[in-house]
């Protein structure tokens, strides 16, 4: 059989000289080639793209840890040797049964841990601050707890710009999970 290689191309490859009837334009060895490559690319941006979820789970598990222990002492400290708290809303409760209320919302990172920012208060009120009525009383409770000065202070240090390490929020962790810890010691529970 004769073959005619009149209508034969090169490979498009740079350096390959080879000539053949080829359907994308390469040869079989540089299309191997170039697949293998491609490969070896998406491996590297895959091993790359763990690595950063890692982190970023890291950082998330130490801002939830850091964040709980945090609204627990915000409940503790107000808390009578009984374990019983006043809300901001007036109600007495078990500091099991209250939540750590934001004044301004824990995504404002630059207030999220300040202690002034974090009250006592009910679940339901809690989860109802967008209400007028609920946002009032916690804006009348500050006032008369804090003084107007302050309060203003501390919504103006929310607009700053914060961001912790996953290190920091460990840290923060750590100091509220040892002063709850030495809190519930001196409860009669």
């Amino acid at each position: 059989m004769i073959i005619d290689t009149t209508n034969f191309k090169k490979c498009r490859a740079t350096k390959c000289q080879k000539k053949g009837d080829y359907v994308n334009g390469l040869c079989d060895t540089c299309t191997k080639q170039i697949h293998k490559a491609l490969n070896k690319e998406k491996k590297f941006k895959r091993k790359t793209y763990s690595i950063s979820k890692k982190s970023d789970r890291e950082y998330s598990t130490a801002f939830r840890e850091a964040k709980k222990y945090f609204q627990l002492w915000s409940r503790l400290k107000f808390a009578d040797e009984f374990g019983m708290v006043k809300c901001v809303h007036g109600s007495i409760k078990h500091y099991t049964e209250i939540d750590g209320g934001h004044y301004i919302p824990a995504e404002k990172l630059s207030t999220c841990f300040d202690e002034m920012n974090v009250n006592p208060q009910e679940k339901n009120k809690n989860m109802d601050m967008h209400s007028p009525i609920t946002n009032q009383q916690y804006t009348a409770y500050m006032i008369k707890k804090f003084g107007q000065d302050a309060v203003q202070n501390l919504v103006n240090r929310s607009h700053m710009q914060i961001k912790y390490s996953s290190f920091e929020l460990k840290e923060i962790a750590k100091k509220y999970k040892l002063m709850c810890e030495n809190k519930i010691k001196y409860l009669r529970l």
